[in-house]
């Protein structure tokens, strides 16, 4: 008999009476936090809703070669645009779940619930918003890709032949116009010149109604979450830097500076982002997305594959 043969059957963790008791009040709070969720979720949705609708058009039928273009047209705008359908929608679910999780923290410690009150706060209220900003930077890279692909390429030629890892919506920021080509009364690939100057001006709106200050913010979120690591919102997480770093958006909160070893480190004493203000930078990014969508389900290149709404 093999002495280091393992047993299939595994062993459930033994919890605490503690734990039992704060899980089962949890559970409790469970249809509170979704019904909270779904009204958010609808009321965002009425407010600022998509105009439009995907039509149910075969895109697997066997074309002609006259119809070739048309077929890879239609097949390309729709599963692409799709896609960044679906991601908006996911982004709405991150929004309303953690506004939801917000409130449901709010009334608890307003009831002398402290304890149960953080929980929703940093475990459920900070886990749906934690990657809202990042997700949203992607949705702008989704969105550059799917013009790139549109163009068969040619939006970046010097790539065209090449993984194009350089596609992104930094990447187009820096120069819309020479990026799309306006200046050209040709298609570029299966997108007009018509096209092209409607990418241009949508293109411009990701970021509207936010101060310079707040796409500093925003920028930053996704850098540190991204590359360096999980930030605090509302609770410390790295409360320490080396001086000239640059992590942080602002000096706000620091109150000291250590040297050692030749080098000074900044310590801080509050958390570097607040809910407060991040949920409603979000609200105004979601609303931008949404205004992005309805701009470019009224392209040229989707007018085969998307009905228009009138509300």
């Amino acid at each position: 008999m093999n002495k280091y043969k393992k047993s299939n059957k595994q062993k459930k963790p033994v919890l605490s009476k503690e734990i039992k008791k704060t899980r089962k009040k949890i559970k409790k709070l469970l249809p509170w936090w979704y019904e909270l969720k779904c009204e958010i979720q609808d009321s965002f949705t009425t407010e600022y809703p998509t105009n439009f609708e995907f039509l149910n058009k075969d895109t697997s039928s066997n074309y002609n070669n006259d119809e070739v273009k048309n077929f890879m047209r239609d097949k390309l705008s729709k599963e692409y645009m799709q896609t960044i359908y679906y991601s908006h929608e996911e982004l709405i679910y991150m929004y309303a779940c953690s506004l939801a999780a917000d409130k449901v923290s709010i009334e608890l410690e307003r009831g002398g619930n402290e304890g149960l009150s953080g929980f929703w706060k940093f475990y459920i209220r900070n886990f749906y918003f934690r990657n809202f900003i990042p997700r949203f930077w992607s949705i702008l890279d989704y969105l550059s890709f799917m013009f790139y692909q549109l163009s068969a390429g040619e939006l970046i030629p010097e790539i065209i032949n090449k993984e194009p890892k350089q596609v992104s919506y930094t990447d187009f920021e820096k120069n819309f116009n020479a990026k799309l080509k306006i200046d050209y009364n040709n298609n570029i690939g299966l997108l007009s010149p018509n096209d092209r100057k409607f990418i241009l001006s949508s293109f411009k709106k990701p970021f509207k109604n936010i101060t310079p200050y707040g796409k500093e913010l925003i920028k930053r979120y996704r850098d540190i979450i991204t590359h360096r690591y999980l930030p605090g919102i509302d609770e410390m997480t790295i409360s320490s830097e080396i001086v000239g770093s640059k992590t942080r958006t602002s000096d706000y909160g620091k109150l000291y500076s250590i040297d050692y070893d030749k080098k000074k480190y900044d310590y801080y004493g509050g958390p570097e982002f607040k809910f407060s203000t991040l949920i409603k930078i979000a609200k105004i990014l979601l609303v931008n997305l949404t205004e992005i969508l309805n701009d470019f389900a009224s392209l040229e290149v989707m007018s085969s594959i998307i009905k228009i709404e009138k509300f």
